[in-house]
């Protein structure tokens, strides 16, 4: 399962979680800082795409990458710096997983 989302302090956060029978389930997340989601927008915005709020930028990169390793790869490729951070045991809530 894979999520894209803005924390409140302005920062993207991109997840994918593994459930795995062998190893456990853990989460791979990387995250943006704000003032690059900032930077980001107003790249996005330089190419025509609308991206005045965080809903706006969540709706292009959710159209835009069919995986969360896509939208990785793309961010690095233009020069943005990811955060890493691997939470081993990483379980999902219900809320994740349902509508």
């Amino acid at each position: 399962m894979q999520k894209v989302g803005i924390m409140g302090d302005g920062s993207l956060y991109i997840d994918a979680h593994v459930f795995d029978d062998d190893y456990g389930d853990y989460a791979d997340t990387d995250y943006l800082v704000a003032a690059n989601v900032a930077r980001l927008k107003d790249l996005l915005g330089a190419f025509g795409f609308k991206v005045g709020n965080d809903e706006e930028l969540l709706e292009v990169l959710a159209k835009r990458f069919a995986t969360a390793h896509d939208a990785r790869t793309a961010l690095t490729e233009l020069g943005f710096h990811l955060v890493h951070r691997t939470d081993l045991g990483a379980r999902c809530d219900v809320a994740d997983v349902m509508p």
